[in-house]
C-alpha cells in the first residue's frame, strides 16, 4: 500500500514545483515516510496477540523500539531512492527528497513511535486489509500535524528571508541531529512505556 501512495507526486510535484515550496515539503514528507506513517501508527496494535509475551521474555522496550527504528531508516532510505525520477520536474526535488528523508529518519520516526504507541489497539491480521480501519482513532491524525507542522515551521524563516534551499538544509540538518541523539529518545520512549504497559495489555485483552 506505501508503495502505490509513490503516484501521489505525479498529481501534486509538476505544478507544486517552483510554485509552493510547502507543497513540495509536505509531499516529500509524505513520499519518503509513507511506510513509517502506515506501518508506525499502529506500531503496537500490530503485537496485540504477543504483547503479553514480550513482557513474559522481559524484551527491554528500548530494544523493541531500537528494531522499530532501524525498520523505519531502512524503508525510508527506499522511499527516497523511489523519489529520485521525480527529479525529472526539477533537480532541485533530489535535495528536498534528501532533506525529508533525514527529517523523517531523526524526528518523525520517534513522533510516529510515540503516538503509535499512546491509544494502540489490538490489530487482528487474518483480516483482509481492504475497507480495513482496525486500530484508527483521532491519535493517528493528531500525528500529522508534528510530523507535517514541525518542518514547516523550521522552513518558514528561510522561505521569507533567505532561499528554499537554505529551509531544505536546515530541515535536513534538524533530521540529521535527531538521528544522531536517538540513544536519547530510545530511553524516553522506554521510560514511558515501562509506567503503561500494564495498561495496555490489559486493553489488548479486552479488546475485540
Amino acid at each position: 500500500m506505501s508503495f502505490l501512495y509513490l503516484g501521489y507526486g505525479i498529481i501534486i510535484l509538476p505544478t507544486a514545483y517552483g510554485q509552493n515550496d510547502y507543497a513540495v515539503l509536505s509531499t516529500m514528507l509524505l513520499l519518503t515516510g509513507m511506510f513509517s506513517i502506515n506501518y508506525g501508527q499502529l506500531l503496537l496494535g500490530w503485537h496485540g496477540d504477543n504483547f503479553d509475551a514480550l513482557l513474559v521474555k522481559n524484551i527491554r522496550f528500548r530494544t523493541f523500539y531500537k528494531a522499530k527504528l532501524m525498520l523505519f531508516i531502512i524503508f525510508t532510505a527506499i522511499f527516497f531512492i523511489c523519489t529520485l525520477p521525480y527529479s525529472y520536474f526539477g533537480t532541485k526535488l533530489i535535495g528536498a527528497s534528501l532533506a525529508t528523508m533525514l527529517f523523517n529518519m531523526g524526528i518523525n520516526s520517534f513522533v510516529v513511535m510515540f503516538f503509535g504507541s499512546l491509544q494502540p489497539t489490538r490489530i487482528k491480521l487474518n483480516k483482509s486489509s481492504f475497507m480495513n480501519a482496525q486500530g484508527v482513532d483521532a491519535s493517528q491524525f493528531l500525528a500529522i500535524v508534528p510530523m507535517i507542522g514541525a518542518p514547516a515551521l523550521i522552513f518558514t524563516p528561510f522561505i521569507l528571508f533567505a532561499t528554499p534551499e537554505a529551509g531544505y538544509i536546515a530541515v535536513g540538518a534538524i533530521g540529521l541531529l535527531g538521528l544522531l541523539l536517538h540513544p536519547i529518545w530510545l530511553n524516553l520512549l522506554e521510560k514511558w512505556m515501562l509506567t503503561r504497559k500494564y495498561q495496555i495489555s490489559e486493553g489488548f485483552r479486552h479488546s475485540n
